[in-house]
Formats: structure tokens, C-alpha cells, sequence
């Protein structure tokens, strides 16, 4: 997959209130305005596509997949301003979706702090300036989201959401995690092949 940005102006989601508070938007897209800043090409996936691609601090984060030599996803962060790569984090993730295109989820930043999560429920949150590890989670295999045959069609496509020192994640159930990797809260699962979309949590 070919990924082309385009300098359009950017959309302020403050707190991820789901409020637009963004000035000097764009009203027409013409050859002076839509001006490609940088090319890479990459794997298979939606992140930079239907989720949006993250800029944060200078950086610009999505994911995808390769299904060769093995099925792996990829973590990717390049210079948002030159498009040079900066890093790769990669790691095994074998597909039992319907749709096998690759992940979904947008890159949620939080200050120093990364977190992305795959369309198989493989979470890692990691550091944005060096792209170490700070802890990872594999939800699929702690609540026997595939084993019990309720992962949804497209795969896990909610974005995480960080509120305070908590982060929310949607899956087939809603579970809260500490920043700092402690797992908190849950709520009940479902025994039914859930219908979960693809919105992310916002604050009200």
C-alpha cells in the first residue's frame, strides 16, 4: 500500500471530545493547497486510511500488515516533516478475521507514551522518542476472544482512548488499563459475536 500525505491542515480533536475546534481548515482541494509532503510505501492495513494517521511531537505513527515470510503487523513512525523512517516496531500477529487487510486503529500519543493495538488484540504501548517497550498486552489470548469465536468480522478497530492514568480500550468487552501496563477494570463479556464497531471511546 502506497501512503501519500498531503499538507490539507490539521484537525484539532482536543481530549477527544468529539468537538471540532479547528480554525483555517481547508474548503477546496486544488493543486496549490493539496501538495504531497512525503511518500513510503508499507504493508496492508486501514490505519492510515479509514482511522486517520497520527502526528504527534514531530512524529507520524500508523500500522500494517505483511502476510509474507509470516503474518506480521508493523508499527511505523517516520519525521512528519521529511517522511525519513524513524523507527519500526514489529511483531507476529496471525489473522482469523474476515477482513485479513490489516489493522484499523489509529496510533493513540500521550505525552512521552505511544499505544497501538492490532486488529487481532495484540496492544503494545511504547516510548515516542526511542520506541521502547513499556509494557504489551495480547487481549485475544487473555480473554479468549478468538478461542470463543467472538472477534469481530473486520478484527478489533476501536482506538484506544487515554483518561488520566487509564487507558480504555473496546474490544468485545471494555477494559481499562493502567499507562503503566496494571490491567484494572472490566466489564462483563459477551457470549455472543459482538456488534462493535469502529468508534473510538470519546469523554462527555
Amino acid at each position: 500500500m502506497l501512503i501519500a500525505c498531503g499538507r490539507l491542515g490539521t484537525v484539532a480533536r482536543e481530549n477527544r471530545s468529539g468537538q471540532w475546534t479547528e480554525t483555517g481548515t481547508v474548503e477546496a482541494l486544488t493543486t496549490e493547497n493539496l501538495k504531497t509532503r512525503l511518500r513510503q510505501t508499507i504493508g496492508a492495513g486501514y490505519s492510515g486510511l479509514t482511522s486517520g494517521l497520527t502526528v504527534a511531537n514531530g512524529k507520524l505513527y500508523l500500522s500494517s500488515r505483511n502476510n509474507k515470510p509470516q503474518q506480521t503487523e508493523t508499527i511505523h513512525c517516520y519525521d512528519a516533516k521529511s517522511g525519513t523512517p524513524v523507527r519500526d516496531v514489529k511483531y507476529p500477529a496471525i489473522y482469523t478475521v474476515g477482513y485479513t487487510a490489516g489493522p484499523r486503529i489509529s496510533i493513540t500519543v500521550d505525552d512521552n507514551r505511544a499505544i497501538a493495538l492490532g486488529a487481532m488484540g495484540v496492544m503494545n504501548c511504547f516510548k515516542s522518542v526511542d520506541g521502547a517497550i513499556i509494557w504489551k498486552k495480547n487481549l485475544n489470548a487473555a480473554y479468549r476472544i478468538s478461542a470463543s469465536k467472538r472477534t469481530p468480522i473486520c478484527g478489533i478497530a476501536c482506538s484506544p482512548i487515554v483518561y488520566g492514568d487509564l487507558v480504555v480500550i473496546v474490544i468485545v468487552i471494555v477494559i481499562v488499563v493502567g499507562v503503566g501496563g496494571e490491567q484494572g477494570t472490566q466489564s462483563l463479556p459477551s457470549t455472543k459475536r459482538p456488534e462493535t464497531k469502529c468508534g473510538a471511546p470519546l469523554t462527555i
